[in-house]
């Protein structure tokens, strides 16, 4: 090197040091926005997490929730900054309970006609779960907090039954069981389970309730991504949790789009045909591929299904949402190789041959920190035709209406049931 050429690089020296520390710190922030969750009740009230931030020795979830009403499109953020105990950081997912005379339309597609919602939220830093009263958009009340950690880590899910039981998917540290009051929402401050591990495989990061007493991980298996199916059996106090079969994701992405630790790529909800077939369930899961599972027939089966989306979009699938009244799917995912999100409308009336009804690109991705896919769509909610979707990155709450869709699709489905009458009696 030169004498002029080390002079110069003496003094850029400083200088590229000092854009080095901007990039960290402006990639920390990026990391601060973080993934989001979003479930929706029957009655149209959705509650999301709120953006991630950064502390001195972690990156955590928002201390507030957001509550938004599909019917008015009224949005209200809810602080608890001062009620929370020292040991809850922030929120990181979310899910809601129902009571016996209603249930959810989140990740379980249930339906209900009345509106006492409780809200539970879990720290993924602290493994602290908290509890809420939703009595409508405006009103999102404290209700309290665990005080024993649970395993939570590198990615959690939770879900609730509607019927005083959640489960925490645990990551790698094992899956845990909660029991909680319908009426008041309290939650039992010690698990009835805790961390405990089903079998060889390597982790849960996230959990869905297949039916009251039956629920579907997504699993990080040894060779590769599954489904598995366990039951929650015994007592309130003496609870057992047994896997009961798994099912593999053949076309699975991986650890492609991972967000920690709520926003794993790995999603699943179950739609529940109405009439008199309700007691059946089908369980629909998103990884990359789409795929629906019979969890609890004499028969289990599993079957890909994501030829039904045109390979055109190059869609890969992250999260998903069922409404069982409408007999419809939305999943959300990636579309041009990670650049941008979408969401995919399915009619899942034939619960193991849905239809393709409409895919809506919702832009795309916020590629600031420089990963793949990063500012893609987190989490994807639907109710009465609206569908309610969260990205990284991004306070906003993206709102669609799909109801013309919806009846463009029933209209086209009579049309051809006319003209198969028509050609049956001309034949």
């Amino acid at each position: 090197m030169t004498k002029f050429s080390l002079q110069r690089y003496n003094i850029l020296l400083p200088l590229l040091l000092l854009l080095n520390i901007t990039l960290v710190q402006s990639q920390r922030r990026r990391q601060q926005q973080g993934g989001r969750n979003i479930v929706i009740s029957s009655n149209g009230l959705a509650v999301a997490t709120t953006l991630r931030r950064v502390t001195r020795s972690s990156i955590v979830g928002g201390t507030s929730l957001v509550t938004f009403d599909v019917r008015t499109g009224i949005e209200r953020s809810h602080s608890f900054d001062n009620v929370l105990p020292r040991g809850i950081q922030g929120f990181d997912d979310v899910a809601i309970s129902e009571s016996s005379a209603t249930s959810s339309t989140g990740r379980n597609g249930r339906r209900g006609t009345k509106s006492s919602i409780k809200v539970f939220a879990i720290d993924a830093n602290s493994g602290l779960l908290c509890s809420f009263n939703l009595r409508n958009v405006n009103s999102l009340s404290f209700i309290g907090c665990t005080t024993r950690s649970v395993a939570s880590q590198p990615f959690v899910g939770i879900d609730t039954n509607n019927k005083g039981t959640l489960v925490v998917s645990g990551g790698t540290g094992g899956a845990s069981v909660f029991s909680y009051n319908t009426n008041t929402g309290v939650l039992d401050n010690t698990p009835s389970i805790r961390n405990r591990e089903l079998g060889d495989d390597i982790g849960y990061p996230s959990v869905t309730f297949v039916n009251s007493d039956e629920v579907a991980f997504g699993t990080d298996a040894n060779r590769g991504f599954a489904v598995t199916i366990a039951t929650i059996g015994g007592s309130r106090r003496r609870r057992t949790l047994s896997r009961d079969a798994q099912f593999r994701v053949r076309d699975t992405i991986g650890f492609d789009y991972v967000l920690q630790p709520a926003n794993f790529p790995f999603d699943s909800a179950v739609y529940i045909p109405q009439g008199r077939n309700n007691n059946n369930r089908w369980l629909y899961a998103a990884n990359g591929a789409v795929t629906v599972q019979n969890p609890n027939g004499n028969v289990r089966s599993s079957r890909d299904v994501s030829n039904v989306v045109p390979n055109r979009f190059d869609f890969e699938a992250v999260t998903i949402c069922i409404d069982s009244s409408r007999s419809i799917a939305v999943v959300g995912g990636l579309i041009n190789g990670g650049s941008s999100s979408a969401y995919v409308v399915l009619d899942v009336s034939r619960p193991q041959n849905p239809r393709f009804v409409a895919l809506n690109d919702i832009g795309r991705n916020n590629n600031s920190s420089g990963g793949r896919g990063s500012g893609r769509i987190t989490s994807i909610a639907t109710a009465d035709g609206i569908v309610l979707y969260v990205r990284e990155g991004s306070s906003v709450i993206g709102r669609d209406n799909v109801s013309s869709l919806l009846e463009e699709e029933e209209e086209e489905e009579e049309g051809e049931e006319d003209e198969g009458e028509m050609d049956i009696a001309t034949y």
